[in-house]
């Protein structure tokens, strides 16, 4: 990852300046630097994807990192995201693991609610599917999210995962009977059991920030012109 991440890097500042210009040129070079340009963009969409949600709902929605971002009703067109539905509602959670190990504390199942969803990196490969179709199996667990190399010792009565970036997110969604008034409240209590602290805090959690984002603005798709190279480079940064 750090190699590719410095290679890429590199590409970003080389090709950013030649980005707006012509798709050919009269010259070799310019046309290889458009193309690679062309392709950067589209290797590193993932990671574009991923920034772009996390500043939407981190930064600009004020949920934080280890925050949990959630939606109290069905999500409207105000939620940007490139996939989403509007069938159930979302919970969104970002983390980075640079300075040591992060928990996401899932609750179990409950009375016509569980949850469905994957613990994912900044790249958006899956670590781990939670909830009744996942690693707990709606019993519900401590999913514990270790940096890039830990060395550490491994605390008992957690599900150990290892990341490949510092940076982390999950998008869940509560698994309802229907979308009614009744079933959305269930869902928002289930949600507000989540907890998610650094390891170290462990002994003393501190108070999970929960936001709602219903009817909030949530611009979380990459803006695909010549920003999205400084968008890419500041990730690469983080990760480097």
């Amino acid at each position: 990852m750090y190699k590719i991440a410095r290679c890429a890097a590199g590409l970003v500042l080389g090709v950013s300046l030649v980005l707006g210009g012509p798709a050919c040129s009269e010259e070799p070079k310019d046309d290889i630097r458009y193309h690679r340009a062309m392709e950067a963009v589209l290797w590193s969409m993932p990671l574009l994807q991923f920034k772009a949600m996390r500043d939407a709902v981190v930064a600009d929605a004020g949920v934080g990192l280890l925050g949990v971002g959630y939606y109290s009703k069905i999500q409207t067109w105000k939620m940007q995201f490139a996939t989403p539905n509007d069938t159930t509602p979302y919970v969104l959670a970002f983390w980075n693991v640079k300075d040591g190990p992060v928990v996401i504390d899932l609750p179990a199942s409950g009375d016509g609610v569980g949850i469905f969803g994957t613990l994912m990196d900044a790249w958006q490969r899956p670590l781990e599917d939670v909830g009744a179709a996942g690693k707990d199996q709606g019993r519900g667990a401590r999913y514990l999210m270790l940096p890039p190399g830990y060395r550490g010792a491994l605390p008992p009565g957690y599900v150990s995962l290892r990341q490949k970036t510092w940076n982390g997110f999950t998008a869940l969604r509560p698994i309802l009977e229907d979308s009614s008034e009744a079933s959305l409240a269930k869902a928002v209590d289930f949600v507000k059991q989540i907890r998610i602290y650094a390891l170290d805090q462990a002994g003393d959690p501190p108070p999970t920030r929960f936001v709602d984002l219903y009817d909030v603005p949530i611009e979380g798709i990459p803006t695909l012109d010549r920003t999205c190279f400084r968008e890419l480079s500041e990730i690469l940064q983080e990760e480097i």
